[in-house]
């Protein structure tokens, strides 16, 4: 009974699969560390997504090497997308992908999903990337697949006019856009602010 209703329910997210190789290290500026699928909002998200093969000239002689990692910024809405690198068997092959960056985003029917991609590059030696700090001077840059629409001193008309944000009856922005340039400050705010921002909301309830 339970399975003949699902057909009919509404869609109000994006399931996001990834494929065989592919890590998430970041989504919407705050860094995650995921190998499995992933549910998010309607709307505009970052993804930054690497790669990792197992590459030598036999089986045995196979050692893992993660690629370059990358921003992909895309919007979706109600669906089930795939994002996935092409198949990767040698080094050759890995240094090529890092220079093209062709990373597939697809719907469940193979429809191909329009996005922005760039690398976020690597600054010096690092034993472990800070993705957030990495991210909030990335998405300050010019880059495509930068988020710096979502910076603060933004125009809110102008992007709703420009991304396709819709806004209220009154005017005021979309809640999504509320939601994304929070997630923003929460981000930006040290351990002492955070925690006073939760008390303030808690004694809100």
């Amino acid at each position: 009974m339970a399975g003949a209703l699902l057909p009919s329910l509404a869609w109000s997210e994006v399931q996001l699969n990834l494929g065989p190789c592919v890590s998430v290290r970041a989504l919407d500026g705050a860094a995650i560390d995921s190998n499995g699928p992933l549910t998010l909002t309607n709307g505009r998200h970052q993804l930054v997504v690497d790669c990792t093969v197992e590459v030598g000239r036999s089986s045995d002689e196979g050692m893992p090497e993660t690629s370059d990692a990358f921003a992909l910024l895309f919007r979706a809405e109600d669906t089930e997308l795939t994002v996935q690198a092409p198949e990767i068997g040698n080094s050759r092959e890995l240094e090529m992908f890092n220079r093209a960056g062709n990373w597939q985003l697809t719907t469940t029917d193979q429809q191909s999903i329009n996005f922005d991609v760039d690398v976020l590059e690597k600054e010096g030696f690092q034993l472990v990337r800070d993705y957030e700090r990495e991210l909030d001077a990335f998405n300050r840059s010019e880059s495509p697949a930068a988020l710096g629409a979502n910076l603060p001193g933004a125009d809110m008309e102008l992007l709703e006019k420009e991304e396709g944000w819709p806004s209220t009856s009154a005017g005021a922005p979309d809640q999504e856009m509320v939601n994304q340039m929070l997630r923003y400050w929460y981000l930006k705010a040290d351990k002492t602010t955070r925690d006073e921002w939760k008390n303030w909301i808690h004694s809100s309830n």
